[in-house]
């Protein structure tokens, strides 16, 4: 019976202890934390009392990122030396308290003794990593490109997953990166079908090419081919010839849906006392490409044609050549329509897969 008494004191003995070496620890634990940042904030003090403006970004707290590098925060001291010494060059002494705390942020109350008086600011400390907590270092900045571009900032490439979009016609890939502010990074983008960027990044821009913006082969090859088909189409479609040898142009086989839907049969209106005979497709106008992805472009343009126009009755018209009036039986006039069409590169050649005729977000 003695022995299961003290059997049941040595336990608790024991138990207790273990209760307090926990206490004795997490109260040591609490000290050195506290110390700890009284610590960071003193050295802040210091520094600030001193001039030492630019060893303060030494102390503060910045988001893992591999664009925020030692390297990249050197180039931010000189910006917020000078920043930081516009603003506190009036300092003569500084004292600080605790003033809130939580789990994650301790905020001090700083008093500032200046050659002009007395001032009270308030200074954030992140407790885990020990760290102020200072503005304006750094933001997240969106770079807005030609979906399937390869985007470098440094010659590190972007190695998130964009955000898709569209944007005015053009389908985008967004990245989302954060970045050091009032440094500058240089931005390089590779795409398959467009010319490479090279430039400083400014978050103010968006980097979308468009068909100034093209390589020049694909835009030549392009534009050739486009051309041909076009006119191609158009002459069938007025002479009323065999439309469907122009299934060659459409990756669908559907030319016959595309003359009907552009009026593209249609392009001489009738007019009384007049005869209008179509000439010829002369020519096409290539307005804006825009890269839509896996290897396909919306492409704005326009056809145009010559009409043969005579009178009904006989009559003779005039037409001014060379600041001369003539009197001719027939004269030319032009006659065209806007068309938007899809083409897909397939096997190496562009057809066409899509069209609308809303022109409306043109």
């Amino acid at each position: 019976m003695d022995k299961d008494k003290r059997t049941s004191k040595t336990k608790f003995l024991i138990v207790g202890g273990c209760i307090g070496v926990f206490i004795i620890l997490a109260l040591s634990i609490f000290l050195i934390s506290r110390n700890n940042t009284d610590k960071t904030v003193k050295e802040y003090s210091e520094l600030l009392i001193n001039g030492n403006y630019s060893d303060i970004l030494d102390l503060a707290y910045f988001p893992k990122s591999e664009f925020i590098t030692e390297e990249k925060i050197n180039e931010l001291k000189e910006y917020y030396f000078n920043e930081t010494a516009d603003e506190n060059n009036n300092i003569i002494d500084c004292t600080f308290v605790k003033s809130e705390e939580n789990d994650d942020i301790i905020l001090y109350k700083l008093t500032l003794e200046t050659t002009d008086g007395q001032e009270t600011d308030t200074l954030k400390l992140q407790k885990k990593e020990n760290k102020l907590l200072l503005d304006g270092l750094y933001d997240e900045k969106t770079i807005t490109v030609n979906s399937g571009s390869t985007v470098y900032l440094d010659d590190i490439q972007i190695s998130s997953t964009p955000e898709k979009s569209m944007q005015d016609g053009s389908s985008v890939d967004i990245y989302n990166v954060t970045l050091l502010n009032n440094v500058s990074y240089n931005l390089k983008i590779t795409h398959p079908f467009f010319k490479d960027i090279e430039t400083i990044y400014d978050e103010e821009e968006n980097y979308i090419g468009s068909k100034g913006d093209l390589k020049e082969d694909d835009y030549t090859s392009l534009q050739t081919e486009v051309n041909n088909m076009i006119i191609d189409i158009t002459t069938t479609a007025m002479q009323n010839g065999n439309t469907n040898d122009l299934n060659k142009y459409f990756l669908n086989n559907n030319a016959e849906d595309f003359i009907k839907d552009n009026g593209l049969s249609e392009l001489i209106t009738e007019e009384a006392g007049f005869n209008k005979v179509f000439k010829e497709a002369d020519g096409t106008n290539i307005y804006t490409v825009k890269y839509i992805d896996n290897d396909k472009f919306s492409v704005s343009m326009a056809v145009s044609c010559k009409i043969e126009v005579s009178s009904s009755n006989g009559n003779q018209s005039y037409k001014i050549t060379d600041g001369k009036l003539e009197m001719v039986d027939s004269y030319e006039s032009d006659g065209g329509c806007q068309l938007l069409i899809t083409c897909t590169e397939k096997d190496g050649k562009w057809l066409i897969s899509d069209w609308s005729t809303d022109f409306s977000g043109e």
